[in-house]
């Protein structure tokens, strides 16, 4: 037993430093400001290292790049008025899930969507936006690079015209794009009417929570808000009154590596609320950080029960009526 895990360890290890390798360059390259696109373009290379996008290879591998794009310029142009910014948030949201995600069971929108999520909820300008651009750019052009080569030998009938094809409201795969996909769209138009600190949060609870499947929504819902509390609880204890600054870097460190290994959603929810506060407090107390994380959580995990229920019964009674 021992013997395995201290295998599965040394596997993990070479990885762990490529991230930290990666989004230090990152970093330095594109400024600190943008890592969390970073961060979005690292998950989004090493999620297709071996998952498929389910179509046609070369297709597959230019719509990344497209993908890329989107989240380049859609979050910003969603920012130059609120109400035009529901048409381009539900219009690149649609067009990412569409491209990325025909294959449910995989979750290969979730690296796309993230990133997206990012975007909105980190806006920068001049020289750093110029920057993420770049980098969203070259990160593309990596990712659908190394997934052409990973993919090539996989022969895909299926075409882009083929997905537009599938989607119709009949299917629980289009329910779930346009559940996702309103529910995203108006909670980021709310977050920035009300002027929410961190909507972004709210986001990915509603990212997380939002699945194909009732049963795993509901089993998510459950663990959300008790993991995110215990894990921000942690963090605060630990890092308010336990490890001392100059510490701080390398606990956070070890956490981001000890959540590889994890499994479990609560486990995980709880890990990556330690992480996401430890980033958040550059610009939060670590008390306001774990007071912020908890209620947008609490926010996120209310919505998206009440979205899932409404949109549920709406567009059951909406693809009734189009048979």
């Amino acid at each position: 037993m021992l013997k395995k895990v201290l295998k599965e360890i040394l596997n993990k290890v070479p990885i762990f430093l490529f991230c930290i390798v990666f989004i230090s360059g990152y970093g330095a390259l594109f400024g600190t400001e943008n890592n969390t696109i970073g961060v979005g373009i690292l998950t989004t290379l090493l999620i297709f290292l071996k998952n498929d996008l389910g179509y046609q290879t070369t297709q597959a591998s230019l719509n990344m790049i497209l993908c890329f794009l989107i989240i380049a310029f859609g979050p910003k142009l969603a920012f130059i008025n609120p109400v035009f910014g529901i048409l381009i948030n539900f219009i690149c949201i649609s067009v990412l899930l569409l491209l990325s995600s025909h294959d449910i069971s995989q979750g290969n929108h979730i690296p796309f969507l993230l990133t997206y999520i990012f975007a909105q909820g980190a806006d920068v300008s001049g020289i750093l936006y110029r920057n993420r651009v770049i980098s969203l750019l070259v990160g593309g052009i990596l990712v659908a690079t190394i997934y052409y080569l990973t993919h090539k030998n996989i022969t895909h009938k299926r075409t882009v015209r083929d997905l537009i094809k599938e989607s119709n409201l009949s299917s629980i795969r289009t329910k779930w794009y346009a559940k996702l996909t309103i529910s995203l769209t108006l909670i980021m138009f709310l977050g920035d009417a009300f002027h929410y600190p961190k909507t972004m949060w709210i986001s990915f609870t509603v990212l997380s929570l939002l699945q194909p499947f009732h049963k795993e929504h509901r089993e998510r819902s459950i663990y959300r808000v008790p993991a995110t509390l215990i894990g921000s609880f942690l963090f605060v204890l630990l890092f308010q009154f336990v490890i001392p600054l100059e510490h701080q870097s390398v606990v956070a460190l070890i956490a981001g590596f000890a959540s590889m290994f994890i499994q479990s959603y609560p486990l995980k929810t709880a890990f990556n609320s330690f992480n996401a506060l430890f980033a958040a407090c550059i610009f939060f107390t670590p008390i306001n950080a774990f007071l912020l994380r908890v209620i947008s959580n609490i926010i996120g995990a209310i919505y998206s029960r009440f979205m899932d229920y409404i949109l549920t019964h709406s567009l059951k009674r909406f693809s009734a009526d189009a048979a």
